[in-house]
């Protein structure tokens, strides 16, 4: 299960490089460099359906791989800082050492 949610991650950006690589041939006229990626999947956008589902899958990926991050920090009980918000605990902007 760990090895899973760690090769997660890889599919994550795999699946949105993917996203952001099939835009330019479904959508005639999208250009990369000067719009955000954001606009493949706004309202109006064509082929709106198919890169969500892409992106709905990066998004899955992406989350699975943040859990076995914070459940291999918690496995090592490391001293060092996690920065953010930890969601499983409920602790937020722990500090070193503490």
């Amino acid at each position: 299960m760990k090895r899973f949610l760690l090769l997660a991650g890889a599919l994550g950006a795999v699946a949105y490089v993917c996203m952001w690589s099939s835009a330019e041939f479904l959508w005639q006229g999208y250009n990369h460099l000067m719009q955000p990626i954001s606009d493949l999947t706004g309202s109006g956008a064509p082929n709106r359906q198919a890169l969500s589902v892409i992106l709905y899958e990066y998004s899955l990926f992406t989350i699975l791989f943040g859990i076995a991050g914070i459940v291999r920090f918690h496995e090592l009980k490391s001293k060092t800082a996690l920065w953010g918000i930890d969601p499983l605990c409920g602790h937020a902007m722990r500090l070193p050492f503490v």
